[in-house]
């Protein structure tokens, strides 16, 4: 830890990880809104669709339930509460896996 002149204590990259991931998900969120809109006006056009974009319908779902994992860790909620509209959208395996470690951590 680093010292600041006014006698505060400062972290090195204390908040980094976290901008990476919303970062992450920012980027990864505004890919999929673009996709989609060239799917729209692609069916607008009644166009076929190439066979290499047809990965993106696999892509999608995927990348949702990672947005939504990684939403849940920068809130700092994932297997603590299911009070936020984001648990759920978590893969039943991460909510079950993070409560289990929350029961085991948070014991009396």
């Amino acid at each position: 830890m680093d010292t600041q002149p006014g006698g505060v204590r400062v972290a090195a990259g204390e908040k980094q990880t976290t901008q990476w991931m919303i970062v992450d998900n920012e980027i990864g969120i505004r890919n999929a809104h673009w996709w989609v809109l060239e799917a729209a006006q692609r069916a607008d056009r009644e166009e076929r669709f190439p066979p290499k974009r047809r990965w993106r319908s696999w892509w999608g779902p995927r990348q949702a339930d990672g947005w939504s994992t990684s939403s849940m860790q920068v809130h700092g909620s994932i297997g603590v509460t299911t009070d936020l509209p984001l648990a759920v959208l978590v893969p039943a395996s991460c909510a079950s896996d993070a409560s289990a470690r929350g029961r085991a951590r948070f014991s009396v």
